[in-house]
């Protein structure tokens, strides 16, 4: 499930699935899709947090969830899912990843659609959709080049290696990493208390400008990606013995 925390100004999404490691299921992509559609609708929200419950950020995708995709690969239901991502990147008010333990494929990608990120020492990352057939489709391959550039984003998601929180500090993906859980929520606090410092119709009208750009070349983006996973796993279940 996800549930919605925080203030009516300061907002937390927090992906509360703990014993699945916050894996992205049905529920969760539908929660974020109608949770974001709020927060896009809500002019006093100053700011959005994303996290996770308990010991991880998020896994990833269910592979419960991925498996009934692969039974029967349509690309509007890769669109579907999309969606969650494509509202996080697109809104117009600040948000933060505040990441503690696994940031892996479709959780990493919820997190490089957040405009800051901040890990802990802990942190573990990695784009891993080509071991499993699949192209990152809900926006990694189209916000890691905008992030880290073309060769890392070959290599992260190429190689499907999972980088360290300081790995991940020192190729950009993440802005800042802390020593724990405890000094994440501090240092989340004090970067609030910094963007309140400004108007907050001037971060919007900031965020709106500079992601006139990324809305264009992002939804084009999503369409190819959804193609390529519907047409992998279609392919795949015609290689399958009968």
């Amino acid at each position: 499930m996800l549930r919605i925390e925080g203030s009516p100004t300061r907002r937390v999404l927090v992906i509360d699935r703990p014993e699945r490691a916050n894996a992205l299921g049905l529920e969760e992509f539908h929660g974020l899709i109608e949770a974001t559609d709020g927060l896009a609708r809500d002019p006093q929200v100053t700011s959005v947090v994303v996290r996770g419950s308990g010991a991880h950020f998020c896994a990833g995708i269910d592979l419960a969830l991925l498996g009934q995709l692969a039974s029967a690969p349509r690309v509007e239901d890769v669109h579907a899912l999309q969606r969650a991502v494509l509202q996080l990147a697109l809104l117009e008010v600040p948000t933060m990843a505040a990441i503690d333990g696994a940031c892996i494929g479709a959780g990493l990608e919820l997190a490089l659609a957040c405009d800051l990120r901040i890990a802990t020492a802990r942190s573990t990352f990695s784009l891993p959709e080509a071991r499993f057939g699949i192209v990152a489709d809900l926006g990694g391959l189209s916000l890691t080049p905008e992030i880290l550039g073309t060769a890392r984003a070959l290599e992260l998601a190429l190689t499907t290696r999972r980088l360290s929180a300081k790995e991940a500090a020192q190729v950009g993906l993440v802005h800042e990493v802390v020593e724990d859980a405890s000094a994440l929520d501090t240092r989340l606090q004090h970067v609030i208390a910094e963007l309140e410092a400004s108007p907050p119709d001037a971060l919007r009208a900031t965020k709106r400008l500079l992601l006139q750009q990324r809305r264009r070349r992002l939804e084009a983006d999503l369409a190819d990606a959804a193609a390529a996973t519907a047409g992998l796993l279609a392919r795949h279940i015609e290689t399958q013995p009968r």
